[in-house]
């Protein structure tokens, strides 16, 4: 065998990869790579093949990676092959391990007809975070369950529903109800006289011979409530079991309320009927069946007493909402309504002091037991109005609640919506809501942005920010067991909301839907099932259906679908909703809920459900909503579908708008589902056209922050000579001269121009005495800016403190970064020596190289590069920052964009006090800011104190001019961003620029000491760790603000590194977007910002990047990317397919359209390519017409189970073998048509 390969093979037995050890000519081969343009770090090494031969490969990341071809006389000797990073082991060495699983191409071994082709893009981060945050670990390992406590003891003597009313007669006799008509004058109804109207009523129930245990349909009318409660309660005192159901209006037979009826008769056919206006229509609808009227009940000789019950035996029946199917009777005794009674009333704090409103219909579990019977218990005063009033005039809900100084009610979801979309238009009256404590939003999902409005819009008549609260409960629960005491709107949180934690004498678990006695980890969605004393007992005469829901004795299987983290439980949708898509179950709640942010469609009128396919395929999906405006825009359409397919990975295959009167609820606004899907088959509802694609929702911005990556210096050759300023430490000089190295010397004063000096060599060594500040090195980095007019320079600067947060140090890596970014020929590094003096074998590694690492410590011979890494999915961390309700907060710059987007944050968030800084008095203010500020003032209403004051941050008597004044945190916004290149730099602007961000910052950080702030929260931008052309002197003021987080100056201080805010704040006007966009800076709208806000404050990190675009490669030399190749082959038509690569790793490739690549652009009539997509596309998708080429595949129905099929059309019609991830990075037709053309 020949000697080398004999040496080589003897070499591969330590490393199973193939790589042989480094030798000179690799770092000769490095150093030419990194010369070239763009690119900023490389490994050479040689590899061995399955052949046995040796390859040198040239691992390299470049800022263009499109672009990163070598040289011809490289090309020879290196085989390039481009990837998103070098990964490092802990040591800090080229982890060579992970780049053999990459696959290498050499481009001069494809077959004729195949080329390469390089990604113009990097991978980005995969944090998890999507608009739904990961639960954390330690809550993880916890099993979904969740306990009330124990139920209170009942009041003496109280054992079944009879003893309730029968206490609040005798103990709370002149309290009662109030029924409101409209139209009417109120009338009253005292608990004495409902007490003896009851025993009326029982007395005549029993002359009509009617024994105990029989069910009695009790069917009134809406505004019938005054007549109902006395039937209802006359049925309990005879002993008989009341049905309650509300009366149709018309009794035709494709009426809701008329099937109800009429499935009560067929279900009960022993129940007698009992009726007031309508007994002659029931009559006439259920012939042969006797009808009780009430008036007739009413003139009977009262019982003596109520009958006296056993608490184990049935008190009520109630039907369920049958909303998806044929409702069931629910069968709930004394003991387990009682038991809701008496946890529900704990929980809530209600007492004989509180007065409650009802307006739904006492059909309804919630009516009749989670507001009457509870207010009976402690003796409180009820309000009971007509749902119709209300429904015409949403306004006249709050009128209710002030006219009688309501503390509490309950309504879904929906009303609050209607509430706050009237408010919006027809603005507010003379309200007084202050009294009012809790308004319990249940009967269906909770929406955030419907909560948000509806409190916004009553905020300034006084409503708490608090009074929402989320509940959950169902008929066979005895209506509400788990209520949201804490559910805060404004917390920028998303997903289902949480409707809280279970009562009292409940209990509650997730378990897998497969296995049903599985109970599942707490973050994990599954199936809810409740235990506990309100849960019923069985359902009337339905062994199977209520085998069916216990599956373990004393666990009730509610159908729901749900999840438990530290905020309760989270309602996702229902089982028997569940959308089996890929294997997966996915719940249309969560999808509903998504739909009801999109700008347009009305919310808590959506439906998603599944359509039996009529070849007996997959389940198709449907998706059905109410819009704005009628007609839907095709827009709209485009979004919904947008939205299904980026966030959920599904493809509407029906899409079909409503009017609000078109979509079918029941009583309480359950959308029924059944009806909808039958409509939909039969043709009576049909989907709208989507001829415009709609546009994909992007993920939220990553969050990053800093880290110290090791990185091994790979030293290639030294320069000839360089150049020191400063005075070198001992020995350095004579270590370096031991190097081969020439060492000139220069003065600063020579830099500044104030003598004669010459550098010599490319490059300069800045030692740290040559300079003692940033605003010094301002000076000496303009001098050298003139030698760059004749020669490249690689500047060197020596930075003691650098890691350790030093913020001199800081701000003159930020002035470097900038001087950088505008100067050709002109590199930077900074060197962090630690805790040692420079050494000679430092520096000269450091010389050696040439990769763009721009800020390097050495720590204890180790050495490390500053880069920043991503946030996997930001969480509370040690020491989270919150945005309290009742908080107290100052913000300067808060008339700026940004900074009044952020106190309308605050506001919405509850804050009490807000005091807005600015520098100039209220009277000198711009029409922009006193509109802002008029605007926040609005928003403040009464609910919120806010404050504007004019202050110069730098008066010594800052504490002085604001007064007496307690703040929990500091939001410092305000400063100045002067466009200005590092050579003109002036002192008079960097005063400026520095008088915020610097002597502001630190002054405010005093402040908070003698204030009561234990935060201080800088706004800042990305520039402090990037520098930014044009912008020196802002990115040093942005650096200092990162070097002082996490330091305690007399409070905590934390920095947010932003990108930019869309038109708003210092970002407003500028005209430079796309080049910004290039660099990778992200250009945020201000409602992704604050979205965002909350989790970075609650993630402990004290200084955080928001707003980088990783998969740029003009960021690839500072952030920690995922590991990826990012070369392709592309085939010809007729080239063979390639196979492994010379170390066995797969070859990606793709065939690209038949002869040459195709140019230019093209429509769908002209351009073979495109004509042919749109058949592919109108094929997979069965559209009735081709699509047009802008179209987003997704937006017209694609899923991910179709774009194999795709793949094959296209590879049939175009000879092309596709990347599937390519048509998800290039959906847009026109879009992958050119990347087909190249």
């Amino acid at each position: 065998m020949n000697a080398k390969i004999d040496t080589a093979m003897t070499d591969m037995a330590h490393r199973a990869d193939g790589f042989l050890p480094a030798e000179g000519r690799d770092a000769d081969l490095r150093a030419a790579i990194l010369a070239r343009p763009d690119v900023v770090d490389a490994v050479v090494r040689r590899r061995l093949g399955l052949d046995g031969r040796p390859r040198r490969l040239a691992y390299l990341v470049s800022g263009r990676p499109q672009d990163a071809a070598l040289p011809e006389a490289l090309a020879a000797e290196v085989v390039a092959v481009p990837v998103s990073r070098i990964p490092r082991d802990a040591s800090g060495a080229p982890d060579l391990a992970a780049l053999a699983t990459l696959p290498v191409i050499e481009a001069k071994s494809l077959g004729r007809g195949a080329s390469l082709h390089t990604l113009d893009r990097m991978p980005a981060p995969d944090t998890g975070w999507t608009e739904e945050q990961l639960t954390p670990a330690e809550v993880l390992a916890r099993p979904a369950l969740l306990t009330g406590g124990p139920l209170p003891d009942a009041q003496p003597g109280v054992r079944t529903l009879a003893d309730i009313l029968t206490r609040a007669a005798t103990l709370d006799a002149a309290r009662g109800l109030t029924f409101l008509l409209r139209g009417d004058s109120p009338v009253e109804l005292s608990y004495a006289t409902l007490h003896a109207e009851a025993l009326r009523i029982a007395g005549g129930l029993a002359k009509e011979g009617y024994g105990p245990g029989t069910p009695v349909i009790c069917v009134y009318r809406d505004c019938e409530d005054r007549l109902a409660l006395p039937a209802f309660w006359g049925a309990v005192y005879a002993g008989l079991v009341p049905v309650p159901l509300l009366s149709a209006r018309r009794f035709s037979f494709d009426d809701a309320q008329v099937r109800r009826l009429s499935d009560a008769a067929e279900l009960l056919p022993e129940a007698a009927l009992l009726a007031a206006g309508a007994a002659d229509a029931i009559r006439d609808l259920l012939p042969g069946r006797p009808v009780l009227v009430h008036d007739r009940l009413l003139a009977a000789a009262p019982r003596d007493v109520a009958h006296s019950a056993d608490p184990g035996t049935p008190a009520a029946f109630f039907l369920t909402s049958g909303s998806t199917s044929k409702p069931k009777v629910v069968r709930q005794t004394h003991r387990a309504i009682l038991s809701q009674v008496l946890g529900s009333a704990a929980q809530q704090g209600v007492t004989a002091d509180d007065i409650s409103l009802n307006w739904l219909p006492i059909d309804h579990v919630a009516s009749i037991v989670m507001l009457h019977m509870r207010d009976l218990y402690v003796g409180a005063r009820q309000i009971r109005a007509v749902a119709g009033d209300m429904l015409r005039d949403p306004l006249t809900w709050i009128d209710w609640l002030s006219q009688y100084r309501v503390t509490n009610g309950w309504a879904p979801n929906f009303a609050f919506g209607l509430v706050a979309a009237d408010l919006a238009e027809k603005g507010g009256r003379d309200w007084d809501l202050r009294p009012l404590r809790f308004l319990l939003n249940g009967g269906e999902a909770v929406t955030r942005s419907t909560a948000v409005s509806f409190l916004d819009g009553l905020a300034p008549f006084g409503m708490a920010r608090s009074v929402v609260w989320p509940a959950w409960g169902m008929s066979e629960t005895c209506s509400g067991c788990v209520f949201n005491l804490g559910f805060d709107p404004f917390d920028g949180a998303r997903g289902p909301v949480s409707v809280g934690l279970p009562s009292p004498g409940v209990a509650l678990r997730i378990v897998d839907p497969a296995n049903p006695v599985r109970v599942l980890r707490r973050g994990e969605t599954g199936a809810l099932q409740i235990g506990g004393a309100t849960i019923l007992d069985a359902y009337h005469n339905a062994p199977e259906k209520t085998a069916e829901s216990f599956p373990e004795p004393g666990w009730f299987d509610t159908g729901d679908l749900g999840r438990i983290d530290d905020a309760g439980l989270s309602i996702t949708g229902r089982q028997k909703d569940v959308l089996i898509v890929n294997g997966l179950n996915i719940s249309p709640g969560e999808i509903e809920a998504r739909l009801d942010r999109i700008a347009g469609v009305k919310p808590s009128c959506s439906a998603v459900l599944s359509l039996p396919d009529a070849e007996g395929g997959r389940d198709r999906i449907a998706v059905v909503f109410v819009p704005e405006m009628m007609p839907a825009e095709a827009t709209l359409v485009g979004s919904i579908r947008s939205v299904l397919a980026a966030e959920h990975g599904l493809g509407a295959d029906v899409v079909a708008a409503l009017s609000l009167q078109e979509m079918p609820k029941t009583s309480i606004g359950k959308i029924q589902k059944e009806k909808l899907r039958a409509n939909l088959l039969s043709g009576a509802i049909r989907p709208v056209d989507d001829p415009a694609g709609g546009e994909t929702v992007p993920r939220l911005p990553t969050l990053w922050r800093e880290t110290w990556e090791p990185t091994a210096a790979e030293t290639g050759p030294l320069p000839e000579g360089i150049t020191l300023c400063g005075t070198a430490p001992a020995g350095l000089i004579s270590g370096l001269k031991q190097q081969g190295l020439r060492v000139g010397y220069v003065s600063e004063a020579a830099l500044l121009g104030q003598e004669i000096g010459i550098v010599q060599g490319e490059a300069l060594v800045m030692l740290p005495d040559a300079v003692s500040s940033a605003r010094g090195a301002v000076g000496l980095v303009q001098g050298v800016l003139k030698l760059c007019r004749q020669a490249r320079l690689r500047l060197l600067w020596v930075a003691p403190g650098l890691a350790d947060g030093c913020a001199e140090a800081g701000m003159i890596a930020a002035l470097l970064r900038s001087a950088e970014a505008e100067t050709d020929g002109l590199s930077v590094r900074l060197i962090d020596p630690g805790a040692e003096p420079l050494t000679a074998s430092c520096l000269a590694a450091e010389l050696g190289d040439r990769a763009r690492q721009t800020e390097v410590v050495w720590t204890g011979g180790q050495r490390s590069v500053r880069r920043l890494e991503a946030l996997t999915c930001p969480r509370d961390g040690a020491d989270p920052i919150r945005i309290a309700r009742g908080g107290r907060y100052l913000v300067t710059g808060g008339l700026g964009g940004i900074g009044a987007a952020l106190c309308a944050h605050l506001l919405d968030r509850g804050a009490q006090r807000l005091v807005l800084t600015g520098r100039r008095p209220e009277s000198a203010l711009n029409s922009d800011s006193r509109a802002r500020l008029a605007d926040l003032r609005r928003r403040a209403g009464s609910g919120a104190e806010l404050v504007y004051r004019a202050l110069d941050l730098g008066d010594a008597d800052l504490g002085e001019r604001l007064g007496d004044l307690r703040l929990d945190g500091i939001f410092h916004l305000a400063g100045l961003a002067q466009h200005a290149p590092v050579s003109e730099i002036r002192a008079q602007s960097l005063d400026a620029m520095f008088a915020a961000k610097q002597r502001g910052t630190a002054a405010l950080a005093e402040l908070a000491s003698t204030v009561g702030a234990d935060w201080l929260v800088c706004f800042g931008s990305l520039n402090g760790s990037f520098g930014g052309a044009g912008y020196g002197a802002y990115s040093m003021a942005n650096r200092y603000q990162q070097a002082v987080a996490g330091k305690r100056h007399g409070c905590r201080i934390v920095s947010l590194n932003w990108s930019m805010w869309e038109d708003t704040g210092l970002s407003a006007g500028f005209a430079e977007k796309r080049l910004a966009e290039q660099r990778g800076y992200q250009v945020m709208a201000p409602s992704d910002a604050l979205s965002v806000l909350d989790r970075t404050l609650a993630s402990g990190v004290d200084s955080v990047h928001i707003g980088i675009d990783a998969t740029r490669g003009a960021m690839a030399a500072d952030l920690i990317l995922p590991l990826a190749g990012l070369a392709r082959v592309e085939l010809g038509p007729e080239t063979p397919a390639t196979g492994v690569d010379p170390f066995g790793m797969p070859i990606p490739s793709q065939r690209r359209a038949e002869g040459k690549r195709l140019a230019g652009n093209a429509t769908p009539s002209s351009d073979p390519v495109i004509a042919a997509l749109c058949r592919v596309w109108q094929e997979v998708l069965r559209l009735p017409a081709p699509p047009a080429a802008d179209d987003c595949i997704f937006s017209r129905g694609a899923t991910s189970l179709d774009l194999p099929r795709a793949a094959e059309r296209i590879l049939d019609e175009l000879g092309c073998d596709i990347d599937l991830l390519d048509l998800f990075e290039r959906s847009r037709i026109s879009d992958f048509a050119a990347l087909l053309r190249g």
